[in-house]
């Protein structure tokens, strides 16, 4: 799937859950190896290393799923309780 620069994703990673993150450049989630992410929810907890609202995160293809958010500020409430 082609994500383009600043769609908010919904992300299910393998090492540091699930969080929500804006594409910081266009990629191809079925051709790229790396995503480029940058954190939007409050604080994501990875196995050795914490990353906070607006660093960008490595998320690797075959880690991690992506999906597109539809309504933003709804998804963004949710993940932040």
């Amino acid at each position: 799937m082609k994500i383009t620069k600043g769609t908010m994703l919904k992300v299910c990673d393998n090492r540091s859950g699930k969080f929500i993150a804006v594409a910081s450049q266009d990629f191809d989630s079925e051709k790229d190896e790396w995503y480029p992410l940058v954190v939007e929810t409050e604080i994501v907890f990875g196995e050795s290393k914490d990353w906070y609202k607006g660093e960008k995160i490595p998320s690797r293809r075959g880690m991690c799923e992506v999906t597109p958010v539809i309504e933003p500020e709804e998804e963004l409430l949710k993940w932040s309780r």
